[in-house]
């Protein structure tokens, strides 16, 4: 009754069981730390933790270094322009990545969701330099 199959892992068994492991950590990496948000339906927004507060210059003449450049700022650096969300932030980026730099400030007006009346609340905080 004292067979070595009942107390030694086979090797081959072994093998299976480091695979198995590291297919689950594997597989843990990649949902866990996934960079991309997950939805559970569609038009259902998730709901996050994050507190975020946005001050404005109070006046309009701000100097370049306050200046937030657009060619360069990511999604979270645009949504704390005024009346920037997450759709604006995207579409800005978009536009970025289909047609290169912006040579100009007013020249977001050709981004999807920016009109004239945005626009002039969005300029006196951006720059192209």
């Amino acid at each position: 009754m004292n067979n070595k199959r009942d107390t030694v892992i086979q090797p081959e068994h072994l093998i299976l069981l480091c695979g198995a492991i590291l297919l689950v950590v594997l597989i843990a990496f990649i949902t866990i730390g996934h960079p991309f948000p997950s939805f559970a339906a569609e038009n259902v927004r998730p709901s996050t933790r994050t507190s975020l507060t946005v001050t404005y210059p109070e006046s309009s003449e701000s100097s370049s270094s306050s200046l937030l450049n657009i060619n360069t700022a990511d999604a979270l650096e645009l949504m704390t322009l005024p009346g920037v969300g997450e759709a604006t932030a995207k579409a800005i980026l978009d536009y970025r990545r289909e047609h290169g730099l912006f040579r100009s400030t007013e020249e977001l007006i050709h981004v999807t969701g920016i009109g004239e009346k945005k626009l002039e609340e969005i300029l006196p905080y951006i720059t192209v330099d």
